[in-house]
């Protein structure tokens, strides 16, 4: 099937160089080596913290954020080093040498003038006092709801996008936020806007596997965009032949606004998430704000707050009953949620996670669990997680599945389906279906306990340790355990003792 391209039409045209990689890979490079940074700081760890920031130091552009957190990673490890037993004199004059030239690059603030004694005034008579007129009542002005920056530089992306393609994704994010925030947004804003969305609709299509559930999506996404702009002819029939192109059918229902209805679906947005459903909008309100809560919590809890919404969005797909959801999801009834996540370039292309609208613990179980695997794709977007990692973090989020799994470890140990932990960890899976629920329990027990030993962002350290140094390094540098069986046999006494009712 050929690829779909929006052909003869153009908007607003600007010329603008494209450059590899361009400015939007640069600043998300950028923005990722500080997080890291960030994180080794806090971890002690500032030699590590300098070699994430060097490694994009040629884009920064004069960064004043990026040029502190690099001082302080310097000054840090210098520090570091210069109380070490061995210190390394070439290291510390290489560190002095980069602060000498990071220090003299800082302004310097100008001296404040002293302020200069003002002559006394003579007292004046003072002049009997006249009846004044009444004041006209205060009238309180509208709080504004909307940042006009936002909109100012949604159509800026949109110029630059011509010849910088990622930015539409961009413009499209900060014109949605702006309607959010009740912007009243011209005809050609809104016209942009479409456009916006129905390119990124194209390109995610064109990127993703093409299956019945990528078509109706992009198929839903281009009608959701092209209601926006119902008086742009060009605009519409480009959006309509692509509609065509990609073999999808319309939907029983138009579209209208940032709500759609899509026959019986109909889909509500927050701002990372777009929830679709049937029925009643009650669970579907409270499930976009728990999920929004959770997004927030989990990137806290691993890492640090996420600095911006998603773009583009999670959608949250809740499905009537149990049958329906094992349709969409070509998993078991049994099941109840199911996450997906595509990368393109090292950038998150589509997040979707299916939920049942039928299983009461869904918002506390079911979507902080798949919402840490989405997750991910953010913490690690140069290396995937070991799967034992994912899915120890995954069932940490939720209080109910770790109990569950900590109450069946010790059944799994007695039945001898737990397995040594240098071979369990370099396992890529479980070895056959009937030990899935033995390397669950023992992937959750192993996250749990080296989360317990430090804490949760030490955690993601090692695993990022892990993928520069391999496992058994890692394990060194961040728990001191000097090899893999000495950190097997602290877990075994830790986890299977007779507090559980066996003996390790």
């Amino acid at each position: 099937m050929p690829r779909l391209a929006l052909v003869g039409l153009v908007l607003f045209a600007f010329q603008v160089s494209a450059a590899e990689p361009t400015p939007l890979d640069k600043s998300l490079a950028i923005q990722r080596a500080m997080a890291e940074a960030k994180v080794y700081l806090a971890a002690g760890q500032p030699a590590d913290a300098a070699k994430s920031l060097e490694g994009v130091i040629a884009n920064i552009n004069g960064d004043a954020d990026f040029l502190v957190l690099l001082r302080q990673a310097y000054g840090d490890e210098l520090k570091k080093q210069k109380l070490s037993r061995s210190p390394d004199s070439t290291r510390i004059a290489d560190l002095d040498g980069k602060l000498a030239i990071l220090n003299k690059s800082e302004p310097k603030a100008e001296p404040k003038a002293e302020p200069k004694p003002e002559p006394k005034a003579e007292p004046k008579p003072e002049p009997k006092a006249e009846p004044k007129p009444a004041a006209p009542p205060k009238i309180e002005e509208a709080p504004a709801t909307a940042d006009p920056e936002l909109l100012k530089r949604a159509g800026e992306l949109f110029n630059l996008a011509r010849n910088q393609p990622a930015k539409y994704a961009e413009a499209a994010s900060l014109f949605s936020k702006a309607y959010a925030d009740r912007a009243e947004l011209t005809a050609d804003q809104l016209a942009a806007w479409s456009y916006c969305r129905v390119k990124v609709a194209a390109d995610a299509w064109n990127k993703s596997n093409r299956e019945a559930a990528a078509t109706a999506a992009a198929v839903r996404e281009i009608e959701e965009a092209l209601a926006l702009a119902p008086n742009h002819p060009d605009l519409q029939a480009a959006g309509k032949k692509l509609i065509a192109d990609v073999g999808g059918k319309p939907s029983a229902a138009k579209p209208k606004g940032p709500t759609i209805s899509e026959g019986n679906w109909v889909a509500l947005e927050s701002e990372s998430f777009r929830v679709r459903f049937q029925g009643a909008p009650e669970f579907a309100k409270e499930l976009l704000a728990k999920a929004e809560e959770a997004r927030k919590a989990i990137f806290t809890k691993w890492s640090s707050p996420a600095a911006t919404p998603w773009s583009p969005k999670c959608d949250l797909v809740l499905h009537p009953t149990a049958a329906e959801f094992a349709a969409a999801t070509n998993g078991p009834a049994a099941g109840t949620g199911h996450a997906f996540v595509k990368l393109d370039a090292k950038q998150v292309t589509d997040r979707r996670i299916d939920l049942r609208a039928d299983d009461a613990t869904t918002s506390d179980d079911a979507l902080p669990r798949e919402l840490t695997y989405v997750i991910l794709a953010d913490l690690f977007p140069d290396r995937e997680p070991p799967k034992w990692a994912a899915i120890g973090m995954a069932v940490l989020a939720t209080a109910t599945e770790s109990d569950r799994c900590g109450r069946t470890l010790a059944r799994c140990f007695k039945a001898g389906e737990l397995i040594a932990m240098p071979a369990f960890l370099e396992l890529k899976g479980p070895s056959k279906p009937e030990s899935v629920t033995a390397y669950y329990v023992e992937s959750a027990s192993v996250v749990e306990h080296l989360v317990k030993r430090k804490d949760a962002k030490t955690f993601r350290i090692f695993l990022m340790d892990a993928g520069r140094y391999g496992l058994e390094k890692a394990l060194d540098r961040q728990y001191g355990y000097a090899t893999l069986k000495e950190f097997d046999d602290d877990w075994r006494r830790a986890n299977l003792t007779t507090a559980r009712g066996q003996k390790p």
